[in-house]
């Protein structure tokens, strides 16, 4: 996928841990009730619990008008199988074409690892990311589940073939 005019993305390195810890913190205070975890959860995490996630977590930043407006990630589960996860696109960058590239990019590493499907999962009041993921060829599984808050979120898990 071509990236649209004024988006980038970048992978994350150790280094860039501040940055991980600063999209991932206004992530979750912009959507409370997409994510697994919260803001409460992961405000207090040290410098070296967001090192380690960049050790052990395939993650992009994306970019929209110079500036960070978008995180994605991607992992191998216990299964073997590809998982996007993280995705978030900040209110001024929804629209610019940054969500799809983000996407994309997770699909393209999978890809590129050989990997036959990416999976991800999706929160039931999340109409906006499930109609994305569903124009990017994800698919409903068939599984569900529930985010961990109070009261539970239903979420249901999605694939694309690649």
């Amino acid at each position: 996928m071509t990236a649209p005019v004024g988006t980038a993305i970048r992978r994350l390195a150790e280094e860039d841990w501040a940055l991980l810890r600063d999209l991932r913190l206004t992530a979750l205070r912009d959507a409370p009730g997409a994510f697994w975890a919260t803001y409460a959860q992961e405000v207090g995490l040290d410098e070296e619990a967001w090192r380690t996630r960049l050790r052990d977590r395939l993650v992009f930043a994306g970019y929209h008008a110079g500036e960070p407006a978008g995180l994605v990630g991607g992992y191998v589960d216990g299964d073997g199988e590809a998982n996007l996860m993280m995705m978030w696109v900040a209110p001024a960058a929804r629209g610019s074409g940054l969500a799809g590239l983000l996407i994309e990019t997770v699909l393209d590493w999978a890809r590129a690892a050989g990997r036959p499907r990416v999976l991800l999962w999706v929160a039931d009041p999340n109409t906006g990311a499930r109609r994305l993921y569903e124009r990017h060829g994800f698919s409903p599984t068939g599984r569900t589940g529930q985010l961990p808050h109070e009261p539970p979120v239903p979420e249901r898990e999605y694939a694309r073939e690649l």
